[in-house]
């Protein structure tokens, strides 16, 4: 398949994407949660929410703009060592692309099609099988799901002992039943009686797309896991002094563990494949949290405001300028 064909059928299919119900049901969705955290919003909070912004500590902002992007240089590492163990090789400024034209295409439509974008750059750029590259990309889903799990309730524990908050024990609870879910999905697949006995009415097409996937996920955690971890621990403290940064900017005082505790939270909550990179989802659940460590509604809603113009809007804007005027990002 040439690749102006190639690139025919993607834009076809991400334009489907933007124009689907699963799209337009986002949409409202997230419509409905930040309509709800603004509704009792009061004029005085409102001046107090501006006000904020105009005292912002511009130098400190940039610095959580820097900090959010250098994640994507440890982003990218980690998923070249998570390829290399498959036995493919990338540089580093293709493995960080790709991360990144991943998290912009999740941050532009809902249910991870960005997922499915990196296994596609991967396919056109290194000839990896789809299956495999979508392998591996859950592989690494499902490394990050249990590094921040981990962290999430070493967090909550520092912070709560062992009174945790309701919300906060929830969100522990179904972070241990959407692991416990993958890893028994996963088992039914990675196991080959139990794959063979479940594929064997499907076509053969997808019993090697499956077969290819299995492949992709045991491969990209079979070893070099000091490697891996060392890359996921730079990655989330990038992800944490962006946060940390906005706060200095905005003048929230908030300690380390509240901070590494607010992002793993936002963080599960954005990986519930239903809305944009967790639009209306994380809003929702940083209002809750910041809540908690007794930040005022209005400079929580304007941390929020702040955190997300990086880590959202910056990402759509700048995914999309990649999109049209960069060669390997399409």
């Amino acid at each position: 398949m040439g690749n102006n064909k190639a690139g025919k059928i993607k834009t076809l299919s991400l334009a489907g994407e933007f124009l689907s119900w699963k799209t337009i049901a986002a949409v409202i969705v997230a419509f409905l949660i930040i309509y709800a955290l603004f509704r009792g919003f009061k004029r005085a909070d409102l001046i107090t929410f501006i006000d904020y912004f105009h005292r912002m500590n511009i130098p400190a902002f940039a610095l959580g703009f820097v900090s959010y992007y250098i994640a994507y240089l440890f982003l990218g590492l980690r998923y070249r060592i998570l390829l290399g163990n498959c036995g493919v090789k990338i540089s580093l400024w293709r493995a960080a692309l790709t991360c990144f034209m991943g998290a912009a295409i999740n941050a532009g439509l809902p249910t991870k099609v960005g997922d499915f974008y990196r296994a596609y750059l991967l396919h056109k750029h290194s000839n990896v099988p789809v299956g495999q590259g979508l392998g591996a990309n859950i592989g690494e889903r499902i490394f990050d799901l249990t590094f921040l799990l981990g962290l999430f309730i070493v967090m909550s524990h520092i912070l709560f002992g062992h009174g945790s908050n309701v919300i906060v024990n929830r969100l522990i609870v179904s972070g241990l039943y959407l692991l416990g879910l993958v890893v028994l999905v996963l088992v039914l697949l990675l196991v080959p009686a139990t794959r063979n006995s479940i594929l064997a009415v499907f076509p053969v097409k997808v019993r090697v797309f499956v077969t290819q996937f299995a492949d992709g996920v045991t491969g990209s955690l079979g070893h070099n896991w000091f490697w891996l971890i060392a890359a996921t621990v730079g990655l989330w403290a990038m992800e944490s002094l962006r946060l940390y940064f906005v706060t200095v900017a905005l003048g929230a005082h908030l300690t380390i563990p509240q901070i590494i505790f607010t992002v793993t939270a936002t963080t599960l909550l954005a990986s519930i494949p239903v809305s944009f990179s967790g639009l209306g989802f994380v809003e929702g659940g940083m209002t809750g949290l910041l809540k908690l460590f007794r930040i005022d509604t209005a400079l929580g809603l304007a941390t929020i405001l702040g955190d997300r113009l990086i880590s959202f809007v910056s990402v759509l804007i700048l995914g999309f300028l990649s999109f049209l005027f960069v060669k390997d990002a399409s």
